[in-house]
């Protein structure tokens, strides 16, 4: 499957929960011209990942991997990662 994220055409094959619902509004029906990054599929590596850490779900396994896959591919696109949060709290929000 294909999807377009960060303006970057990515070639994955989800298959576990949260990675799979959140992929679906990224994905495109359409083949590709140019696919800037190929997530392999890793049931073996996702379970390795799981055992060296047994309090994640393979699902959680599954997206820190892919996640940091496409964290790698969005580098070498001169891309970056920003995670922020905050928690809101009687009408303010606190970072």
């Amino acid at each position: 499957m294909y999807y377009l994220i960060a303006d970057l055409t990515v070639q994955m094959n989800p298959q576990h929960q949260p990675l799979k619902d959140q992929c679906l509004p990224y994905k495109i029906n359409e083949l590709p011209l140019l696919v800037d990054c190929v997530i392999p599929q890793g049931a073996k590596t996702i379970a390795a990942y799981q055992r060296k850490k047994p309090h994640l779900s393979v699902g959680e396994a599954e997206y820190l991997l892919y996640g940091a896959y496409f964290y790698d591919t969005l580098l070498r696109h001169e891309g970056i990662m920003l995670h922020a949060s905050c928690v809101v709290y009687r009408n303010y929000a606190y970072r």
